[in-house]
């Protein structure tokens, strides 16, 4: 495949290096190595893009690029270049809400009809008078479903595709993505299961706006993206400066009808990205999600001891069917050697990828991909497999 390695990028702080500090070009080399392995025409797991990022624990970030942005256009795929980071993008929303929590304008056992109720796409929710927002953030609610598998939502997708009709264009608004989940009975009562779903992060979403008097995308920026100087990092439009062309495998198309194999050209989608909104929905390059998410993870995002909140709201019901749990903007998991993994992984049409954070070892690996295909979590655990062992200092 082709490649492109700009190699190390100094953080803010400018660290230089130390004479015994990893070695930068043998940890890209490693990654580029498990990248050719399963990115090859033969292998499954086989992708048009990738870029991935390391960030060291004294601050370094090593970045690495691979195959194309654009493989009709033959763009090689560059670490500058800006991917849709899906369901990662619930770290912003779920640090909006903590941001708030810290400064003492909500808390997690508040019911969420405490902010939202009169509204009418809110009350018809299921469980909407019960739930709290810790109940939202740990994907507790009793939602049974998710809005892009609702009938409404996939023809508002369809149509982006199909008739260039963004979802604005055809009069529909961020309320309008859960309307068609009013009157549906509960999967279970509030707080005593597990079903994963945007619908959560979307009324959390509200809940920021309503409170903090601003709109998501303003306090998520003011609150976050700008004093990390995350400069490659916004909320995502069907067009985009150095956004990658996307590639969606054909099972995809069950989920989203109307949105073909190739769901973008380079720096325009054929579908608009709006629906994620609360779900996720921000763009980022490998760099800036690797620096967000050691921000989010290893605990320097806010200023108060959050969390010791995300790990007490894990929700372990679904432990047991998954090996995993999920708690406020986050997945947590034991590694085979003992060890945590806390990470959360996302998805659009044609773009996949995945932020994971090893206390352990603070350092954080943010993984992403213009080619959908769930057995990329493969390759994120070969490259921790390669690097852990190059990141050991004598």
């Amino acid at each position: 495949m082709k490649h492109l390695v700009i190699g190390l990028c100094l953080s803010a702080s400018g660290l230089a290096m130390s004479a015994d500090a990893q070695d930068p070009a043998a940890i890209e080399q490693a990654i580029l190595a498990v990248l050719d392995e399963y990115g090859t025409a033969e292998h499954p797991t086989r992708f048009v893009g990738a870029s991935v990022a390391l960030q060291l624990s004294d601050g370094r970030t090593i970045a690495v690029a691979t195959g194309h942005a654009d493989r009709e256009a033959d763009i090689a795929m560059r670490t500058d270049h800006r991917l849709l980071g899906g369901s990662m993008g619930k770290t912003f929303v779920a640090a909006a809400l903590m941001a708030l929590v810290e400064d003492g304008r909500v808390a997690l056992d508040d019911r969420a009809v405490q902010y939202l109720a009169g509204q009418d796409w809110f009350d018809p929710l299921p469980n909407a008078s019960q739930v709290t927002l810790e109940q939202l953030l740990n994907h507790s609610s009793g939602i049974p479903i998710d809005y892009f598998e609702t009938e409404p939502i996939r023809e508002a997708l369809r149509l982006s595709a199909v008739d260039n009709l963004d979802l604005a264009d055809q009069g529909l608004s961020h309320e309008d993505l859960l309307r068609p989940l009013g009157g549906l009975e509960p999967l279970f009562p509030a707080g005593e299961g597990v079903r994963y779903s945007d619908a959560n992060y979307t009324i959390i979403a509200f809940v920021v706006e309503h409170v903090s008097g601003q709109t998501l995308e303003t306090f998520v920026d003011e609150r976050f993206i700008q004093p990390l100087g995350l400069s490659e990092t916004e909320r995502q439009r069907r067009e985009m400066p150095r956004l990658t062309a996307a590639y969606m495998h054909p099972r995809f198309q069950q989920t989203f009808p109307g949105i073909p194999t190739k769901a973008g050209e380079y720096e325009r989608l054929t579908y608009d990205p709006a629906f994620e909104w609360g779900g996720g929905g921000w763009v980022f390059t490998a760099t800036d999600l690797a620096r967000w998410g050691d921000a989010w993870f290893s605990g320097e995002a806010l200023s108060d001891e959050y969390l010791d909140l995300m790990r007490s709201s894990l929700n372990h019901h679904s432990a047991a069917d998954n090996d995993w749990s999920y708690g406020i903007g986050l997945q947590w998991q034991q590694t085979v050697e003992g060890d945590e993994r806390w990470y959360h992984g996302g998805y659009d049409p044609g773009f996949i990828g995945k932020i994971e954070y090893r206390p352990a070892d603070d350092v954080t690996l943010a993984i992403m991909f213009n080619t959908v295909d769930l057995r990329y979590e493969r390759i994120g655990d070969a490259i921790w497999e390669a690097v852990l062992p190059l990141l050991e200092v004598d």
